[in-house]
């Protein structure tokens, strides 16, 4: 017979595991989000690059070189590839096999990580940005890449509400500290979710797209509950879709 120890032990592998698997399935959802941005984000740069570092060889080769011109344009080859190694740094973090790493993280710094994944594509579509960010902003406790997965897939689940509905497209996204807690509102104006739909959008294989797996609201409400956290969601059709979060205020060591 097998000790009550070993049956002990034998279960906490058995969890460890799925918890190593669930957080695998995390990162490979947020990675598949990321593939259908990665070609604009990435190759638009890259265009930008080549572009200014070929006005610089004209410019050199005509011999009309303006050195305050030069300057500039070596200054936006600087920006431009820091860019891009932000986004495959990001990406690297994203797909790396890690245990979550809990620290203080500023929500508003990582909005602004998410968003920059997406801002040639939001671009493109003419979706715009609206922040309203109150600053300073108390930190919570967090692992950054895994928020910053959570922040992926509600932007990502915007933008496809607005995708070729609207010329005025436009995603709201506001942080507040109120009553403890720091609150964070998601909102766009897109085609909303159907009123049979909304009790279940949080629940696993449940998705308003043709060629989503509903994962990304159930995985992003798993890591927030995992850090004491709430999301809640409101929508109307036609109108548009609201999401909120909130956390508790990282305690002070």
């Amino acid at each position: 017979m097998e000790s009550l120890e070993n049956k002990i032990k034998r279960l906490e592998k058995t969890i460890f595991k799925q918890e190593r698997e669930l957080l695998h399935s995390r990162q490979m959802a947020t990675l598949g989000t990321m593939a259908s941005s990665l070609s604009h984000e990435i190759i638009q740069p890259l265009q930008i690059l080549l572009a200014t570092a070929q006005n610089c060889q004209r410019d050199i080769q005509r011999e009309q070189v303006d050195t305050d011109i030069i300057s500039d344009d070596l200054e936006q080859i600087v920006k431009t590839t820091k860019r891009i190694v932000h986004i495959v740094n990001r990406l690297h973090d994203l797909s790396h096999d890690s245990q979550p790493l809990l620290e203080s993280i500023n929500v508003n710094t990582t909005i602004e990580n998410a968003l920059m994944m997406f801002r040639e594509q939001l671009k493109s579509h003419s979706i715009s940005i609206e922040k309203h960010f109150t600053v300073p902003l108390p930190p919570i406790k967090a692992d950054q890449v895994q928020l910053e997965q959570v922040f992926i897939n509600l932007i990502s689940n915007a933008r496809d509400a607005l995708e070729g509905c609207f010329d005025n497209g436009c995603i709201t996204i506001s942080t507040q500290t109120q009553n403890g807690e720091i609150q964070i509102r998601f909102e766009d104006n897109g085609v909303g979710i159907a009123p049979a739909q909304l009790p279940h959008i949080l629940e696993p294989f449940v998705t308003t797209k043709k060629k989503g797996v509903g994962l990304g609201l159930y995985i992003s409400q798993e890591i927030i509950h995992s850090y004491g956290g709430t999301i809640t969601v409101n929508s109307q059709p036609n109108k548009g879709t609201a999401f909120f979060i909130k956390f508790p205020l990282a305690t002070k060591e």
